[in-house]
């Protein structure tokens, strides 16, 4: 029965999401879930490629973006900067691949909601790119 219950536990955990694999790695944190069309509803960003995204409750959103922003650095990521509602961070080059600068940035859908309340639906969108790559490793 013990066997049983730590094979589901550890199945559940194998099968947790990941944000943007293979590029950030960034888990599903507790509090948000993941908002596969919310890349259509970033504001006037024009992203490089794939984005991930989670969705939370207006009053959560920017304690989760910090969040994001720890977990990320525990996983090799430096703050590079940030502006109104994004961060950005860094990942230096290894021999495998070019600098990276991962974007996180919060937002709400401006077009339904022109002044989001707490209990609307916010969004934390995050993408990688790659940085540097004319003077470091590709």
């Amino acid at each position: 029965m013990i066997a049983l219950v730590l094979t589901a536990a550890l199945t559940q955990a194998a099968a947790a999401p990941v944000l943007l694999p293979g590029q950030a790695d960034l888990p599903l944190l507790r509090g948000a879930r993941l908002a596969p069309d919310c890349a259509g509803i970033l504001p006037n960003e024009e992203t490089p490629g794939e984005v991930a995204c989670v969705t939370a409750p207006m009053r959560a959103v920017s304690d989760l973006t910090w969040a994001y922003e720890a977990q990320a650095k525990t996983q090799g990521w430096s703050s590079s900067g940030g502006a109104a509602s994004a961060l950005w961070m860094r990942r230096p080059a290894t021999a495998e691949r070019c600098a990276q600068k991962l974007t996180i940035v919060a937002f709400w859908d401006w077009k339904t909601t022109p002044e989001p309340r707490p209990n609307d639906p916010g969004y934390i969108g995050f993408y990688v790119e790659p940085i540097d790559c004319e003077t470091s490793p590709q």
